[in-house]
């Protein structure tokens, strides 16, 4: 059985008042006035707009902004939204909290929202699945928790995280990595499926998270531990991102704020075997 399907895109016209632009175009949709007026009002309510209804978009916030061209898609009672990066023209600060607003109406409406994004932040932060794609081919979908702990190829493992995962290439025989500089690294005790399908690719791509990265010593077993030559640091507040060379590769550690270290000098940290993948570097897959 066929069922129609109301798809909705979220766009903006600023010419118009507040309430005729979340108004507009409902005579498509043969809403007559009594139920457009009690829509708005709904709408509104919904957004938090309803003070500024006899205002020109022009006259309200970017945030604002944002909300009527919302509320324009969400009076019309659609099936699925379709929003195209519509944080793009917000700052920073507009951008978090839109992205919250967001989540929330999406929670009270309950539609299918398809939102596009180049945003690696916004795509984690908002989605329940997340489509990855790359000159027009889907990479992979899944969770944001799947995409991050799992990527599926070189590709999103690079994508998702910022800074993005640590990348070394190298080759693995028995339970060594040797990167092409030569740089040995132990892998004693780390699941020896993929350490074998590992030993058949000709050359491979080891893959680990900065944050998965802990200055604090993590045991014996299942951690690889190693040196970072220190180089520059990037103070964040809440976090720092040190950077620096494992042999000749580059790498970086992100750690807590208080963590001492001297440039030109080793700081030594470990990597819980559960947070090391592998890829094939000629296919650029995911060895698991």
């Amino acid at each position: 059985m066929e069922k129609a399907v109301s798809v909705q895109v979220v766009n903006e016209a600023y010419w118009l008042n507040v309430v005729n632009v979340i108004a507009a175009n409902n005579d498509i949709f043969e809403i007559d006035e009594d139920e457009i007026e009690t829509r708005v009002e709904e709408v509104s309510m919904i957004l938090g707009i309803q003070d500024y209804l006899a205002r020109q978009p022009k006259q309200l916030s970017g945030g604002q902004q944002q909300r009527v061209a919302l509320g324009r898609a969400l009076i019309q009672h659609a099936d699925i939204f379709l929003m195209d990066e519509p944080l793009s023209n917000l700052d920073a600060i507009q951008r978090v909290n839109m992205r919250a607003e967001i989540r929330r109406i999406h929670q009270q409406v309950k539609a299918t929202t398809v939102y596009v994004t180049h945003d690696q932040i916004e795509a984690m932060t908002m989605a329940d699945k997340i489509i990855v794609m790359k000159d027009g081919y889907i990479q992979q979908i899944g969770t944001p928790k799947e995409l991050y702990f799992k990527p599926q190829n070189l590709f999103v493992a690079g994508f998702i995280g910022d800074p993005q995962m640590n990348f070394i290439k190298g080759k693995v025989e028995g339970e060594v990595f040797t990167a092409e500089d030569g740089y040995k690294v132990e892998l004693k005790g780390y699941n020896p499926a993929i350490l074998e399908k590992a030993s058949k690719c000709e050359n491979v791509i080891m893959g680990f998270r900065p944050e998965c990265c802990a200055v604090e010593d993590l045991g014996k077993k299942g951690v690889l531990k190693e040196e970072l030559l220190v180089e520059v640091s990037e103070m964040l507040g809440d976090t720092m991102n040190i950077y620096g060379y494992v042999g000749e590769n580059n790498v970086v550690v992100r750690t807590n704020p208080f963590t001492k270290y001297v440039v030109g000098e080793p700081l030594r940290f470990d990597v819980l075997h559960e947070h090391i993948i592998f890829f094939d570097a000629e296919s650029e897959n995911i060895i698991d």
